[in-house]
């Protein structure tokens, strides 16, 4: 009996790690609706995909939410294994390994209605706005390289939206949903901007993980597999239609 009972407990215990060891920490940011926002229940669309997609992996994980850039300096410094939603960015493919897209949507440039802007010609000189721990659009990047454009950078997309309505910034380049969702939010009178149409990124989100944790090419491996089958069901375009 004692030897039966002392297998159960190793039994046990080898289960308890082994269940342990498939928990993954990720960790998303906030005030990025309705891709995440920690007002809704499911934190948003982009963690109700990747709950979706780690049900698929078959591993249990904890989701936790930090301002995005402590949220992805720790994730460099392997405190998560992966961190999301993010667009690609020369910068970031040299530290982290990608997913493949977990979905696909755009980025239009927003102005005052009464702007002098109207496509590329317009906005040297300007005052582009991004907050910290947004990637730069490569044009906007290579005006700003160049001397040729200045930038803000404070600390969420709401200030964005009001340093460009009050006119302390000249534009702000952000997802169109997320754009209005915003002017709304913050009482602004929609027609008192209007979106550039010469200047659009179509672009997508992506779930990373550190290069330099060796379980992350893996890891991107697995998910991507999961996350190709679940595109293939009528509950991811539930989700993201």
């Amino acid at each position: 009996m004692a030897k039966l009972n002392s297998f159960v407990l190793v039994f046990l215990l080898i289960s308890i790690s082994a269940g342990a060891a498939e928990r993954l920490r990720f960790v998303t940011g906030d005030d990025y609706p309705p891709f995440v926002d920690q007002r809704h229940s499911e934190q948003g669309l982009s963690p109700a995909l990747v709950r979706m997609v780690a049900k698929e992996m078959g591993v249990e994980i904890e989701i936790h939410a930090l301002p995005w850039k402590r949220g992805y300096q720790s994730t460099l410094l392997n405190e998560f294994s992966a961190t999301f939603p993010y667009v690609d960015s020369d910068q970031r493919r040299a530290e982290m390994v990608y997913s493949e897209p977990l979905y696909d949507t755009r980025n239009v440039l927003f102005v005052r209605a009464l702007s002098v802007i109207q496509g590329p010609a317009e906005i040297k000189g300007k005052t582009a706005c991004f907050p910290l721990g947004y990637a730069v659009e490569p044009r906007l990047r290579a005006l700003l390289d160049s001397g040729q454009l200045d930038i803000v950078r404070p600390a969420n997309m709401e200030a964005c939206i009001s340093l460009v309505n009050n006119g302390r910034a000249d534009m702000v380049m952000v997802n169109e949903v997320l754009g209005h969702l915003l002017i709304s939010d913050l009482g602004i009178e929609p027609d008192r901007f209007r979106v550039v149409n010469e200047w659009v990124q179509p672009l997508s989100h992506y779930l990373i993980a550190p290069r330099n944790h060796p379980d992350s090419g893996a890891l991107i491996a697995d998910f991507n597999r999961s996350l190709l089958r679940l595109k293939a069901t009528s509950a991811y375009r539930q989700l993201i239609d």
